[in-house]
């Protein structure tokens, strides 16, 4: 039978919803997963950890579904970050070639003089992202080891985040028992999820919309070049639609996702819902779905509005003033949303008209395994999660993807014992055989 190897387990913190998923490298290299886990958060506001109890409560709710579904015990996890106290920054460092061609030393020198750069009080570098290499007048290399030169420059691109966040999601997680290999910052994890490699080449906008924030990420010649963060998610839109109707953020919740559209133009009919006045105990009352369309699209267009301020500040994206909305219009070549509150709908088409660029929703792609449960745009951060820890396990094993153990792994068997152990088994071993006979 084929081995796999590098189990790793992706763990998303998000405001609305803690999220966990459980994968493995498969027989062709894609990414299996073997279970997933998802709790409602407490304890967070914008992206932020508030309180750390109700945290790891949630964390250890979604905990125990993944370990039941994936027949794993969890012991180390990567783990998402956001919120608005993340930093990108762009920055350089040179160095001499010292024997007149590129050696791995010299790669890391220069990586480490590029990351010698003053930040502000109370941030930790948790990114240091290269961008290109220059040996001499030669630019855009993206590897140059065993190069030819007298100078070595790397650009990079450095991600900050607040120290005590960092600390407070690492002490959520030591309350379930779960020791951080990496905190990541989850655009970037996304990025891994539901980009396509020419995406990432020709240059594209990663917007991840999450509960609390929505993160900015923006790729060219496969490089990281911005990345930015609003305080306003799906969550604000929630918010708004139950003050409005004087319901609960459940029930508004619930309404905005089977009932909400981005842009009121679409909606033509008359069509009405029913609300329970959760807030004063009336009965029930009726709103038109137009109406909540209209909420729908003015919160959208704050959140876009701000988006927009962010490319145009990027110093990466033309941006050319006019041309039939208030924002104007970029010359790139589109956008990529992402997160749960993109599935709203007609989300692509009010971000296409406010950034004045093509734009998808995209959800996770490339995976196999328990794929259903993971295909959709709110899980991409925590597949996104586990891709960046599998690349890191690969790097870190000096490259090689299969190894008949791995002790450095994630996660531990647990027994498969009784009846449902032994339906497990079943269902893995079928799972493998099917795999090998493809």
């Amino acid at each position: 039978m084929a081995q796999f190897n590098h189990i790793i387990t992706g763990l998303d913190i998000g405001t609305t919803k803690v999220s966990v998923v459980v994968g493995q490298e498969g027989p062709s290299g894609a990414l299996e997963i073997l279970g997933t886990g998802s709790a409602k958060s407490h304890g967070l506001k914008e992206g932020e950890i508030k309180d750390i109890d109700k945290t790891a409560s949630a964390i250890q709710d979604a905990l125990h579904q993944a370990e039941q579904m994936s027949n794993q015990k969890i012991r180390k996890i990567y783990v998402g970050i956001a919120g608005a106290h993340i930093r990108g920054m762009n920055s350089s460092g040179s160095v001499k070639i010292q024997t007149g061609t590129v050696s791995s030393q010299d790669q890391a020198q220069v990586l480490e003089k590029a990351r010698d750069v003053e930040i502000p009080p109370g941030q930790k570098i948790i990114h240091s992202l290269p961008q290109e290499y220059i040996i001499d007048d030669q630019d855009d290399i993206s590897n140059p080891l065993e190069m030819m030169g007298s100078r070595l420059t790397a650009n990079v691109h450095i991600i900050t985040a607040r120290e005590a966040s960092v600390q407070n999601i690492r002490s959520a997680c030591a309350k379930c028992g779960l020791e951080v290999e990496e905190i990541v910052l989850e655009s970037l994890a996304s990025a891994h999820a539901v980009l396509s490699p020419e995406e990432r080449q020709r240059g594209v906008v990663l917007i991840d919309i999450g509960g609390g924030t929505s993160d900015i990420l923006i790729f060219e010649d496969e490089a990281i070049k911005y990345t930015g963060e609003i305080p306003l998610g799906g969550e604000y839109l929630t918010n708004i639609i139950a003050q409005d109707t004087r319901t609960s953020k459940d029930v508004a919740e619930f309404i905005k996702m089977r009932y909400g559209c981005a842009l009121a133009a679409m909606i033509t009919d008359g069509t009405e819902i029913e609300v329970p006045e959760v807030l004063t105990g009336l009965p029930p009352h009726r709103l038109k779905t137009q109406d909540l369309a209209l909420l729908c699209e003015k919160a959208m267009e704050k959140i876009f509005g701000q988006i927009a301020e962010h490319l145009k500040s990027s110093g990466v994206i033309q941006w050319m003033p006019g041309a039939g909305n208030s924002s104007g219009y970029a010359l790139y070549n589109g956008i990529v949303l992402t997160g749960g509150a993109s599935q709203l709908a007609a989300c692509h088409e009010l971000a296409a008209d406010i950034l004045g660029m093509p734009a998808r929703v995209a959800c996770p792609v490339n995976i196999g395994g328990l794929a259903d449960m993971v295909k959709s745009p709110e899980y991409s951060t925590a597949v996104g999660l586990v891709r960046y820890g599998l690349d890191q396990e690969v790097r870190r094993s000096g490259g090689v993807g299969r190894r008949k153990k791995n002790p450095g792994s994630s996660v531990a068997p647990a027994p498969d014992s009784g009846v449902q152990g032994l339906l497990r088994r079943m269902v893995r071993d079928l799972g493998q055989w099917w795999h090998d006979i493809k």
